[in-house]
């Protein structure tokens, strides 16, 4: 794409954010902006610079049913073969406007850890501080993806070139990320987007990354399918758990019913995937 097709893009996408608002306002709903929509309104990358194919917003688990009634009043339908994206078209010649929502984040214990130091963006649209922001660029393509490509450690490096003290905010980010016990992850993200800086947030690793360290650190080096899956019940277990067994919602999304028959088949296709038999 070019500079161009990436600013009408993104343009597209953050308009969403203008139908939204009023709507939010009046239902006492917050969403915080995640991935490419936050940095792109924090200033962190400019409209032009920062492809987006979705816009991802987290929300509260409890105000979820209430906001996919306000994307549906606003035209956007479940999207076919996806858990939690919704989509309107557009018109035919462009790809549809998709908003991906997440009531958690694999990298925290809870929902209620990324709320506070909200950065306020516009009425109930808030982006996280740039601690979070920067731990969330360094576990979320990990633990969701299984690699940490080079895409990731471009987020890295301009989310922390944001900062006025990026030593300080790099402490910061070390100490949340060793609470969380993903010390690991926000290590090997920095070692990858910043080798000269390397060696300087290991201190509070746990045991358990400590033991599993070959195994993460490969998913800095390329993508491997059984780290895809394996890495989530590693840090995650009850994450990697509803990845195997998820809810009879996802499963109605994902797979058009929640039968037995259904649920049998997604295993077995996990399973295919993450040692490599199928694609």
């Amino acid at each position: 794409m070019t500079n161009n097709d990436i600013l009408a893009r993104n343009a597209l996408l953050l308009g969403v954010l203008d139908e939204l608002e009023p709507h939010l306002k009046k239902a006492g709903i917050e969403i915080m902006l995640l991935k490419g929509a936050a940095c792109l309104e924090l200033g962190i990358f400019g409209l032009e610079e920062r492809e987006m194919t979705d816009l991802d917003l987290l929300v509260k688990p409890g105000d979820l049913p209430a906001l996919v009634k306000i994307l549906g009043s606003l035209g956007f339908g479940e999207m076919p073969e996806s858990s939690a994206a919704y989509y309107r078209t557009v018109k035919e010649t462009l790809p549809p406007l998709v908003v991906d929502l997440h009531t958690s984040l694999r990298h925290e214990k809870g929902p209620e850890e990324v709320w506070p130091g909200k950065i306020k963006i516009r009425e109930n649209v808030y982006a996280p501080p740039l601690d979070d922001l920067l731990l969330f660029s360094a576990a979320h393509p990990v633990l969701h993806h299984g690699f940490f490509d080079e895409r990731a450690a471009r987020d890295f490096r301009k989310i922390l070139g944001r900062s006025a003290d990026p030593d300080a905010l790099l402490e910061r980010t070390a100490a949340k990320a060793a609470t969380r016990g993903v010390a690991g992850l926000f290590a090997g993200a920095l070692a990858v987007s910043l080798p000269e800086k390397a060696g300087k947030t290991e201190a509070g690793i746990s045991a358990r990354e400590f033991f599993f360290a070959p195994l993460i650190k490969l998913s800095f080096k390329r993508h491997y399918a059984f780290n895809e899956y394996l890495l989530p019940f590693l840090y995650r277990p009850s994450s990697g758990f509803r990845l195997l067994f998820p809810d009879r919602e996802f499963m109605r999304r994902r797979h058009g019913s929640a039968g037995l028959k259904n649920r049998i088949k997604r295993i077995l296709g996990i399973l295919l995937r993450a040692t490599g038999i199928r694609p």
